[in-house]
């Protein structure tokens, strides 16, 4: 088990930098094409973006293992701790109930991309763009009931609060 969980981290950690790269790459041949060569092509303006949305929202997940989202704890801190506990409860079921709906309306929304065969301009599949919003839903929905457990069991989230 220990094996697999450090195989999803490192996924986690390499893939959204890869996919940033990889965009980044399509970007700088899009230039070069145009401005050296002088010739125009639109597909790797397209797929960049889509590695761009992809690269964030895999990284959200890597974000939110390590507890580094961006949270306003200004009165958070001085709140008692047996309190704060109960806060942290609710805001991970608020959450949890957000991912939720990503993954089931990403999920509506891919069937329905691929039942209707919809494609970009460039004929890149809709459905596979769309995929990403399923996949986030769900890895987001793991990370929270992770953290819920750990807040159950350790009386603290699973990540370290930074400030």
């Amino acid at each position: 088990m220990n094996r697999f969980v450090k195989t999803v981290r490192a996924i986690e950690d390499w893939v959204p930098g890869l996919l940033i790269l990889t965009s980044l790459s399509l970007l700088f041949y899009g230039v070069v094409l145009r401005y050296i060569f002088h010739a125009s092509s639109t597909w790797q303006n397209e797929a960049a973006g889509y590695f761009v949305v992809w690269g964030a929202m895999i990284g959200a997940s890597t974000t939110l293992r390590d507890n580094k989202h961006i949270r306003v704890d200004i009165l958070y801190d001085y709140i008692p701790k047996r309190f704060q506990k109960w806060i942290d409860v609710f805001a991970n079921l608020v959450s949890f109930g957000f991912f939720l709906f990503i993954f089931y309306y990403g999920t509506q929304l891919v069937a329905a991309r691929f039942a209707t065969g919809e494609d970009s301009l460039d004929g890149f599949p809709l459905w596979i763009a769309y995929l990403v919003l399923p996949l986030t839903g769900i890895l987001m929905m793991i990370r929270m009931l992770i953290r819920m457990f750990h807040l159950f069991t350790t009386g603290t989230e699973s990540g370290e609060r930074t400030s």
